[in-house]
């Protein structure tokens, strides 16, 4: 998000935003912790449930039916050859890479014992 931005430049690197890229799920949708979780459980009325549950379960497939539309067009805009994900918190660089006919490698950024 914005406020790694010049942490990331700082490397060397590009910053590119999830919010600016994923137009089908931000558009109209306040960013959170886990993409536009709160507000989709609005819109599902989910509000008094286990946002670990609806996570998991309930609105995964719904947020990543959202989410996918504008990473295949990053992918494609950026030329990717392939794509590094961490299939705990952005399993849609698979998805995408799978749609694209590109490999895919997964890389889990949460270490340790019970890190998740």
């Amino acid at each position: 998000r914005e406020q790694m931005r010049e942490a990331i430049e700082d490397t060397g690197a590009a910053f590119h935003s999830d919010i600016e890229v994923e137009t089908e799920l931000y558009e109209g949708r306040s960013p959170d912790l886990f993409g536009a979780m709160e507000s989709l459980r609005e819109e599902f009325g989910l509000q008094g449930e286990s946002i670990i549950l609806d996570f998991a379960t309930k609105l995964k497939d719904i947020q990543l039916e959202l989410t996918l539309p504008g990473v295949i067009r990053w992918l494609r805009d950026l030329r990717a050859t392939a794509v590094m994900y961490c299939p705990l918190q952005s399993y849609e660089g698979a998805y995408a890479a799978q749609v694209l006919g590109i490999p895919s490698v997964a890389l889990l950024t949460i270490a340790g014992p019970g890190g998740w």
